[in-house]
């Protein structure tokens, strides 16, 4: 591992906890009532930088000249079958979203964001399976091109969701009380439990 790998976590890192910190809802509260955004712009604007500093870590990973571990196409097709299920995941568990709300094009205030406890589809078996989708795409990509990048994005992102989690699930506790007090109790984080009993 060089230094530039220690730079591109860093800049991961840094995009994660930038992430969550405008996610924080005082942090909202203060541009939606002091700063005079309304709610909608907001989550318009933080999208906006969110998807921009996705784009900066990609660049910043493609200048790292990494060597693959193992060159074999079997592991890049498993890799690359592996991120299309991570997409998938993704994409079935939206459904239950608005995703128009979600950007912010139909958002008023931060109350019509989730204002029902989704625990159909995905949500039944395990209560972040976005993120779950979020750790198999990292896991396809490491299969893809196994490299040094590869295992930052994913050790990096391991870590963070840990973090983001727990700052999500106080939220949801908060806003729905002791409906997603019980679904926590009744449903696992992340790994469903017919992987793991």
């Amino acid at each position: 591992m060089e230094l530039k790998h220690l730079i591109l976590a860093l800049i991961m890192s840094s995009y994660y906890f930038t992430h969550s910190f405008f996610l924080h809802p005082p942090v909202k509260k203060i541009f939606t009532d002091k700063l005079l955004f309304s709610f909608k712009a907001y989550r318009i604007v933080f999208n906006f930088f969110a998807i921009f500093g996705l784009l900066i870590i990609y660049w910043y990973s493609k200048q790292i000249n990494d060597a693959l571990w193992i060159d074999n196409n079997i592991l890049k097709l498993i890799g690359a079958l592996v991120v299309l299920l991570g997409i998938y995941i993704t994409y079935k568990s939206f459904k239950n979203y608005d995703i128009k709300e979600f950007i912010g094009i139909t958002a008023e205030s931060t109350d019509t964001l989730q204002n029902n406890l989704v625990v159909e589809g995905y949500h039944n078996f395990v209560r972040h399976p976005v993120y779950l989708a979020t750790i198999i795409i990292f896991i396809g990509y490491f299969l893809y091109s196994p490299n040094w990048t590869s295992v930052i994005y994913l050790l990096v992102t391991l870590i963070y969701l840990q973090i983001g989690i727990s700052l999500e699930e106080s939220k949801l506790v908060s806003k729905f009380g002791k409906s997603y007090s019980g679904y926590k109790r009744q449903v696992p984080k992340l790994l469903p439990r017919k992987f793991w009993r």
